[in-house]
């Protein structure tokens, strides 16, 4: 399922009512997997004719792979399932001793929020992969701990807003909350509708839109105009873009993860969109300075 990118296939099966656990060294392989609740094998209800289903069928969670750390190499993941074998991971050191995994990677790991299990946030995590040396054989700051050490750092908790932030920097995604979500209260203001708000709007209503870009895609069937995927907190919302409009605004549809459209809703045969006449940068337009730095999945 190429054409959709992960965040969007994760957000489709939580609407769906499906669990979806993080990225974490001691259960995580490098591809995504299923999870059970319980070790033990699940036990499936009767299915014949004279027995139908009494109940659900059991619903296993959905564990993400290290897969989705932005930059991580296979080798390390495989150095982590292998160290595995012998037993979960209890502290950093015990991590650090058993994978010996360079600094840049530990990095990585930390950015990702990937070592939540070995009681470590992703600031103490941080703080204490760059005390390493960039290559594996050395790892002094480790070589003082203990595995029985929990002291943390003391480092301020990060805010719900920066943690969803540096989960899409690092992931390309977020289990926390959706990064619209923190602006809504500025888009009401601003009369900006959700996606979900879409389907009661009058049809031909001037309106406007705000979300992440997700999806740029440009047929060659379509005379140059480009559709475009937004989503919010809520949902996916459609844009047509006109060539005229698309050179308009070009700098903000190349370079902008987030947009405030502003257009017409079109409701036809069941399929609702926004033809655009003006767009805005949304983190200029809120006056917001960090970028979200999320990337869209582009088509011809």
């Amino acid at each position: 399922m190429g054409f959709y990118a992960p965040a969007q296939l994760i957000a489709d099966v939580q609407r769906h009512g499906v669990e979806v656990l993080p990225v974490d060294v001691n259960y995580s392989d490098w591809d995504n997997t299923l999870a059970w609740k319980s070790t033990a094998a699940p036990t499936l209800p009767s299915s014949s004719p004279s027995h139908p289903h009494t109940s659900p069928l059991p619903q296993p969670a959905i564990r993400l792979g290290m897969r989705q750390i932005n930059g991580l190499r296979t080798s390390s993941a495989a150095r982590i399932m292998e160290a595995r074998k012998h037993g979960p991971f209890q502290s950093m050191a015990d991590f650090g001793r058993r994978t010996r995994l360079g600094q840049a990677t530990l990095e990585q790991l930390s950015r990702a929020a990937a070592l939540t299990s070995l009681k470590q946030d992703r600031r103490v995590a941080l703080w204490q992969a760059m005390g390493q040396e960039k290559t594996p054989q050395h790892q002094p700051l480790f070589d003082d701990l203990h595995a029985d050490d929990d002291e943390d750092a003391l480092l301020p908790a990060l805010a719900e807003q920066d943690e969803v932030f540096a989960d899409y920097r690092t992931t390309g995604l977020s289990l926390r909350a959706h990064p619209i979500s923190f602006y809504r209260k500025q888009l009401t203001q601003l009369r900006v509708s959700t996606a979900e708000e879409l389907d009661i709007k009058p049809n031909e209503r001037h309106l406007r839109v705000a979300g992440l870009v997700i999806l740029r895609q440009r047929p060659a069937t379509a005379k140059g105009i480009t559709f475009v995927t937004l989503e919010d907190e809520t949902g996916p919302l459609n844009l047509i873009i006109k060539p005229s409009i698309w050179e308009r605004y070009y700098q903000i549809v190349r370079t902008r993860p987030a947009w405030i459209a502003h257009g017409k809703l079109e409701r036809r045969s069941g399929v609702t969109h926004v033809i655009v006449n003006r767009l805005e940068d949304l983190a200029e337009r809120l006056g917001e300075s960090e970028d979200l730095k999320t990337r869209s999945r582009d088509f011809r």
